[in-house]
């Protein structure tokens, strides 16, 4: 859906450099720090909403976005915010969660996001 990664849509192409760029894979902070954009939520759920209309899914499947990666998480966010404002469209449609593997680094995080929804 030509999205870029959480890195490259808040900090222009222009300002990166290979000494930051090693910098960030270095530290292990390239991903985690991207906290979803409630802005980038809601375009997302409405691109979504788009692309599954003309694709009349029989089943969706979503990350759980149990980790720190910001586009995981930012895309869990958009499917469960498109599917609320969409629930009639969608309430036939079988919804399933995957835990986003290997970025699920906290022990217990699934369930905890299981048992609030």
């Amino acid at each position: 859906m030509d999205w870029k990664e959480a890195p490259l849509r808040t900090w222009p192409a222009e300002r990166w450099s290979p000494a930051i760029a090693e910098k960030y894979e270095r530290e292990g902070y390239l991903f985690t720090v991207f906290i979803p954009d409630p802005k980038e939520v809601s375009l997302l759920a409405e691109q979504l909403a788009r692309q599954l209309d003309a694709l009349a899914p029989d089943e969706l499947w979503i990350p759980m976005g149990t980790s720190n990666h910001g586009d995981h998480r930012t895309t869990r966010n958009a499917c469960l915010l498109m599917l609320a404002e969409a629930r009639r469209r969608f309430s036939g449609v079988p919804v399933s969660m995957y835990e986003d593997l290997p970025y699920a680094g906290i022990p217990g995080h699934a369930e905890q996001i299981r048992a609030a929804l």
